[in-house]
């Protein structure tokens, strides 16, 4: 593959479940925890992007991660060296960002959550964590490079008790 080579793949993963919510059924049924995906994170049209829909009628917790810098101790070379991350609703307004987990407000809330950690392996403080409480509806996460900045990200939307 030729570096000027561009490489876009989409991929969709539905949870089919029948049962309504807040029933003996909805609970025993398994649910998707985590999605990920490491790609390359680059500027303007070609930032990280992953959307995802919460349905239900309840809020969720969820934990939103742009790893860049933790990604090179596991020998992946290239990594965006300070990624950023931004969440938008559905009318594409951003409700929430961060750059650097280590100066999130929350930050006593994404080390409780255990937000912190990749494996055994603590993220760089230039990693970026959002932990929300979303509405069910549509939404997008976008990872980018701090100052324009491109290379390998990883993007993660964990299910946060």
């Amino acid at each position: 593959m030729q570096a000027t080579d561009r490489v876009i793949a989409l991929v969709e993963l539905f949870d089919t479940d029948t049962a309504q919510p807040g029933t003996p059924e909805f609970d025993a049924q398994p649910k998707l925890f985590n999605v990920s995906a490491r790609a390359q994170a680059g500027t303007g049209e070609n930032v990280l992007i992953a959307g995802f829909v919460l349905n239900g009628n309840m809020p969720r917790r969820l934990l939103l991660r742009g790893i860049g810098p933790t990604l090179a101790g596991f020998g992946v070379p290239g990594v965006l060296p300070n990624p950023q991350l931004k969440l938008f609703d559905n009318s594409g307004k951003v409700i929430a960002e961060n750059d650097d987990w280590s100066t999130a407000p929350n930050g006593s809330a994404i080390l409780a959550a255990n937000g912190t950690k990749l494996g055994t392996l603590t993220l760089d403080a230039r990693d970026a964590v959002l932990l929300v409480t979303l509405a069910p509806a549509a939404y997008t996460v976008q990872v980018s490079g701090v100052n324009g900045t491109s290379g390998v990200a990883l993007i993660e939307i964990y299910d946060s008790p």
